[in-house]
């Protein structure tokens, strides 16, 4: 979001995207640390709305609260390209496994 669009009047929803392989720390081996990525969806409209989901290639996305669905995500994979249905007021985090290879 630009300045402009984060100072809008009209603005009712915002997605935060925490890059689980963005992790600047080690382990004691001195091996880089990497944690899933999480995507948060914040609607504070009265009103249902779809929001678009980053392209999560072969790692989908999947739901693990959701506030408008009496606050549990179901769990299961998400398209890889598709919109989320986030209902009115509601708070939505969305978890996909790290790109990092393991160890």
């Amino acid at each position: 979001m630009d300045e402009a669009q984060w100072n809008d009047a009209q603005t009712r929803c915002v997605g935060l995207w925490m890059d689980g392989s963005a992790l600047l720390d080690t382990d004691p081996r001195g091996q880089r640390l990497a944690d899933a990525d999480f995507l948060l969806l914040f609607n504070a409209h009265h009103e249902d709305l779809r929001f678009l989901l980053p392209d999560a290639g072969d790692r989908p996305w999947r739901a693990r609260v959701d506030t408008g669905s009496g606050g549990r995500g179901g769990g299961s994979p998400i398209d890889s390209v598709s919109h989320y249905p986030l209902r009115a007021r509601s708070v939505v985090v969305l978890t996909r496994p790290s790109g990092m290879p393991t160890t």
